[in-house]
């Protein structure tokens, strides 16, 4: 029992010794891990679609799901029309109504056509309420990635982002950092360090508005 042991135990000990060595994990921080996790998402689509129409993209965006839907229930034609997808209604129409034609001839069944019509209404409802809803996704996925690299060019260059802060804050009689992370879409912390490197060099001035109490800045 106790060499059976023993020989199980050396055997382990041959085979680790056997295996390659794994390379060491580095050492990051939670945030850096955030960042890497978070670019290998959204930066794939980005590299891989860079023939994109984004005019077209954000214009079927802006439709309305629920008019689409209601405009294929009277005529897939007019729910077409509405998103301005002409080249999708006509590889739509040359589908089914294809198919309907190539179906007529092999059965010689007078009813294939409203079969097709109806065919061709569920296909535009479909079509354009998924064109729509995929058209809003790449917009989310344009714009995340927009603000990684605002995130990434302001951390490593913290003087482009002081004079960014400067511009602002000259064109708004008072600024608060929440207006300033909107409108650079940078992390409050990181605005809030340049901004005292501001506030350290004499540049801008802060003090409580009056209305209610928030902390505003303003040019010296």
């Amino acid at each position: 029992m106790g060499y059976a042991y023993r020989a199980k135990a050396d055997f382990e000990r041959v085979r680790q010794l056997q295996q390659p060595a794994s390379p060491p994990t580095p050492k990051t921080s939670p945030t850096y891990e955030r960042i890497e996790f978070t670019n290998d998402i959204y930066n794939k689509p980005m590299t891989q679609k860079l023939d994109i129409n984004w005019d077209k993209t954000t214009s079927v965006a802006q439709k309305k799901i629920w008019l689409a839907v209601v405009l294929s229930f009277f005529t897939g034609i007019a729910s077409y029309t509405y998103t301005a997808r002409y080249r999708a209604l006509l590889i739509s129409l040359s589908m089914v109504f294809g198919f309907g034609m190539v179906m007529a001839v092999e059965n010689e069944d007078s009813d294939i056509s409203s079969a097709c019509v109806g065919i061709f209404l569920l296909t535009s409802l479909v079509d354009n309420a998924t064109a729509i809803h995929h058209s809003r996704e790449k917009l989310k996925i344009k714009q995340h990635f927009e603000s990684q690299q605002h995130q990434n060019y302001y951390h490593t260059n913290p003087q482009a982002l002081r004079v960014t802060l400067l511009r602002l804050i000259k064109n708004r009689e008072q600024s608060t950092v929440a207006d300033l992370v909107i409108t650079t879409g940078v992390d409050a912390e990181l605005v809030r360090n340049q901004l005292l490197v501001l506030q350290q060099q004499d540049l801008i001035t802060a003090e409580n508005r009056l209305e209610d109490g928030a902390m505003v800045y303003r040019l010296v």
